[in-house]
């Protein structure tokens, strides 16, 4: 992988993470606009291991690829795509595979939520493909849903109910609630642009609470899955990160109203509302 990435943003973040030293890293997530877990953030980047700083970097940018900034959280997950694909090759470790599936996972949420499904359609398929390529199954579920999202929006209905129907053929675990809670709203949803197109009935919005309580479940799951990543490890740094993570986790089971961000951003409150059934 190059370090001189076509996007002068992500290569500037590749360079960062790749080259910089941890007060630079540290100066960049600082200037990043607030988010609940950015203190969370800032003890991965400076433990210095990088599966660490990349699990945390999705974390970083999943609520800016949500509507907070979704440019700035594209690059960030392209960076990290990039540079987990490469010390996967370089190392064949599966923690970069997992990095590489959350950081695909999130930029296809902020290509989504930015409408820009072609790009979305194009990088699923050849994320999807490699990682299949590379027997990685744990984010297929997400991608394949990320994947169908970006179709719907296009209006290709038979791409869209295709994938529908492979990632109802995945067992999701029950540990992955938000992935199951959205495979059955993706359901309901191309069941219901069915019944539309059949009948011309409008669609029902979704509240600002419910795509508050759908992101909610989907975060809480991410910092589960980077939890267990965590777990086992004796550097004290990454003991205090997951210790952190758990705080998280549970600060984040009490949160019960949507934040100011989800009545100031249109952009990811009406993609999700164009989604609900």
């Amino acid at each position: 992988m190059s370090k001189h990435h076509d996007d002068p943003e992500v290569a500037a973040v590749i360079r960062l993470f790749t080259d910089g030293d941890t007060a630079a890293r540290v100066a960049f997530v600082e200037r990043c606009p607030d988010t609940p877990l950015k203190e969370t953030v800032l003890t991965a980047v400076k433990t210095g291991f990088p599966e660490t700083m990349y699990m945390a970097l999705c974390m970083l940018a999943d609520p800016y690829c949500r509507g907070l900034d979704p440019s700035l959280g594209i690059a960030i997950v392209q960076a990290v795509y990039a540079m987990s694909q490469r010390a996967f090759a370089e190392t064949k470790a599966s923690d970069y595979l997992d990095t590489a599936a959350q950081a695909a996972v999130t930029c296809l949420l902020g290509y989504n939520s930015r409408g820009r499904y072609d790009d979305a359609t194009r990088f699923g398929e050849t994320v999807a493909d490699w990682l299949d390529a590379e027997g990685h199954t744990v984010q297929k579920a997400s991608l394949l849903m990320s994947r169908i999202d970006a179709h719907l929006g296009l209006a290709q209905f038979n791409e869209a109910g295709a994938l529908l129907d492979a990632a109802e053929a995945i067992e999701i675990p029950p540990s992955r609630l938000a992935d199951r809670t959205r495979l059955q709203s993706l359901r309901l949803r191309f069941d219901s642009i069915a019944r539309q197109r059949a009948t011309e009935l409008p669609q029902v919005p979704q509240s600002d609470a419910g795509v508050f309580a759908a992101d909610r479940r989907e975060l809480a799951d991410e910092l589960q899955q980077l939890q267990s990543l965590l777990n086992g490890q004796e550097d004290p740094g990454i003991q205090n990160f997951a210790s952190a993570l758990a705080a998280q986790l549970e600060k984040s089971a009490s949160a019960s109203r949507p934040p100011a961000a989800y009545q100031s951003h249109p952009t990811r409150r009406n993609h999700r509302r164009a989604a609900s059934p």
